[in-house]
């Protein structure tokens, strides 16, 4: 039988364990059927299972798209991730309609508590796009952009710039136009009859 002491914090009696694990420790016990062993590992890859499954549920319930949990997808392509941020979009666009208005309503009242006089009740959030689009995609749609007469600065906007720089590349394209325009030849004047010669004005008369 083990030794038995009272535990001086708390007065209860307990059971003096002569066998501590420890890697200095040897483990000796003069009884004849004394056996020393371990017990198996537990498996736990039905605990693994069922929390990835959770998880899974979870992204469906909240339509959050599965790369955004470090999971098994390995080297997707841009179309699956396009494909998998559909519903997560969509809810995306949701929340930004409803809080654009809020903050719309709060900023107009901000504008009057402070004193501000210019209306800012037509006033507009503008949000990142919530989507993932690659350069290249981005660059196919402003050239088919351009090709139908869409001005420079819508384009900027569909390109996801901010309104300081749509307005610097705007200005920019301005300048430049504005360069080439001056390093044309100065186009001849019109035929007159005070610029023509005698033959051609008195053909001209005649």
């Amino acid at each position: 039988k083990f030794a038995k002491k009272v535990d001086p914090a708390t007065g209860l009696t307990t059971v003096e364990q002569p066998f501590v694990p420890s890697p200095s420790a040897i483990w000796a016990s003069e009884g004849e059927n004394a056996q020393f062993g371990q017990l198996d590992a537990t498996d736990l890859s039905g605990f693994l299972k069922e929390h990835a499954s959770d998880v899974r549920d979870m992204l469906i319930l909240s339509q959050t798209p599965a790369y955004y949990y470090a999971g098994d997808l390995i080297n997707i392509s841009a179309d699956t991730i396009n494909a998998l941020d559909i519903l997560h979009v969509a809810k995306i666009r949701e929340h930004i309609a409803a809080f654009g208005e809020a903050f719309e309503d709060v900023m107009t009242l901000a504008a009057a508590q402070a004193g501000v006089p210019e209306d800012y009740t037509e006033a507009e959030v503008r949000w990142a796009n919530p989507a993932h689009i690659t350069l290249a995609v981005k660059a196919d749609a402003a050239t088919k952009l351009k090709s139908i007469g869409y001005p420079l600065d819508v384009i900027a906007e569909e390109m996801g710039e901010t309104p300081s720089r749509v307005r610097r590349i705007t200005a920019g394209a301005a300048s430049q136009a504005l360069l080439a325009a001056s390093l044309l030849p100065a186009p001849a004047p019109a035929p007159t009859a005070g610029n023509l010669d005698d033959g051609q004005g008195g053909a001209l008369d005649g």
